[in-house]
């Protein structure tokens, strides 16, 4: 069975063994006055009351992800992806998940995290790999002192939203840092991929846009790497991103393979100027 302790910060609980002493015990949910209206998952009961016996080796287990969908909790990201069907919404509850091992995306599906939650990368592995089509990864906040891609992504129609990643703080120079990445589009894998409204700093790279990749890349905020959008052949509108401090050491990267005279990178005047005066380092050679 399953109960909110404390529905303030979404946090949700399952008795199984440990910590309560053997005995019945009255347990009463009530939603009053609670914001349960933006969760369409559940009910408005006033107060719901049972009785229920406790053994002695009851435990609590604490609740990772609410799949508002179905209706149902989940102790874990992965066990959750796992259960879900077609366009389910999946509810990262608040609270710090460490993540050791890698989360395989491969249905349309909604991941969504509520205020508060936070992802925490431990091993060294790729935290999401999205090879799936029509994904949505919206409003996570994810961080990790590991070197890696936190976000791989292939297929069709996915979307990033209003995430919040970041690595830990490296002291300069930034030829120096570890190799972490937010996102980063399979190589001829990547169809009209929405990057849109995240927050990437404290990384080596905000985004490494790999050949045979397009998509939309707009109004994210990026600062504190060595290359915010580092573009490698890749078919791209960058449109209305910004740069905060400490400043990117390059906003945006042109490698030698992106073709010149590209109608969505040339003039490199406007296309800073389209993305809030990047800078800009061409690496291309065009007569």
């Amino acid at each position: 069975m399953y109960f909110p302790y404390n529905w303030q910060n979404i946090r949700f609980y399952s008795i199984s063994t440990d910590t309560l002493p053997a005995g019945r015990y009255k347990i009463i949910i009530s939603y009053t006055a609670l914001n349960y209206d933006q969760y369409p998952g559940l009910s408005n009961p006033a107060a719901l009351a049972f009785v229920a016996d406790i053994s002695a080796s009851s435990a609590v287990t604490p609740m990772a992800v609410f799949n508002q969908t179905q209706g149902t909790f989940y102790p874990t990201i992965p066990s959750a992806v796992a259960d879900a069907h077609n366009n389910d919404v999946l509810l990262v509850l608040p609270g710090t998940i460490n993540q050791s091992t890698q989360v395989v995306i491969n249905i349309p599906l909604t991941l969504q995290g509520l205020p508060g939650s936070r992802i925490v990368l431990t091993a060294d592995t790729i935290l999401f790999l999205v090879v799936g089509n029509n994904i949505t990864l919206e409003n996570l906040t994810i961080t990790s002192d590991v070197p890696k891609e936190f976000i791989q992504i292939g297929g069709n129609n996915n979307r990033i939203l209003n995430n919040t990643i970041f690595g830990p703080p490296q002291q300069l120079p930034m030829i120096n840092w570890v190799v972490n990445r937010a996102v980063v589009p399979q190589a001829n894998n990547a169809n009209n991929l929405i990057v849109k409204g995240n927050n990437f700093h404290s990384l080596r790279t905000g985004m490494y846009l790999n050949p045979g990749t397009n998509g939309n890349i707009t109004n994210n905020v990026v600062f504190n790497t060595k290359g915010g959008f580092l573009v490698d052949n890749a078919s791209f509108v960058l449109q209305g991103n910004s740069w905060d401090n400490p400043a990117n050491e390059f906003d945006i990267v042109l490698f030698a393979s992106t073709p010149c005279n590209s109608p969505l990178y040339d003039p490199t005047t406007t296309l800073s100027a389209n993305n809030n005066g990047a800078t800009i380092s061409d690496q291309r050679v065009c007569s």
